[in-house]
């Protein structure tokens, strides 16, 4: 799922990023800064049935932060993905501080890769099907 905010004025998810989304993939509009804040949204992770919310996107210590402590507070596990989140200067850190203090866990897309895949085989056939994938020099994901 992929939340906009305030599209008509901040502009549509780039096309690389919607490009690279599964068939199917829901793009609402977001219009309060907290995901739960927005009935349409809310309504539409609920009707996913899933405990466990992995959130990326900007602004760490605002937008992100404000969603995850909620989505928290409802129940649900939250993992913000560290360095697939944002904020310009000091504020991506202080947003990281503050969720880690109200409980919710961060990670790294390396580590949320390693969790899904599980097995160096999964890992292998995940690198073999995606040979164009750029990863960083030194790692094989």
């Amino acid at each position: 799922m992929v939340t906009e905010e305030d599209p008509d004025g901040s502009g549509h998810t780039v096309p690389q990023i919607r490009d690279a989304l599964p068939a199917g993939a829901m793009t609402l509009p977001k219009n309060a800064f907290a995901v739960w804040d927005n009935p349409d949204i809310a309504a539409a992770l609920e009707a996913t049935q899933r405990s466990t919310m992995v959130l990326v996107g900007i602004e760490t210590d605002i937008c992100v932060a404000h969603s995850a402590i909620q989505l928290h507070h409802a129940g649900k596990r939250v993992v913000v993905i560290d360095d697939a989140t944002y904020s310009p200067g000091p504020a991506h850190e202080r947003g990281l501080r503050r969720l880690s203090g109200r409980g919710v866990e961060t990670l790294s897309t390396k580590e949320l890769f390693y969790d899904w895949v599980r097995t160096i085989e999964q890992a292998n056939a995940f690198h073999d099907t995606h040979a164009g994938l750029a990863v960083p020099p030194g790692v094989r994901l």
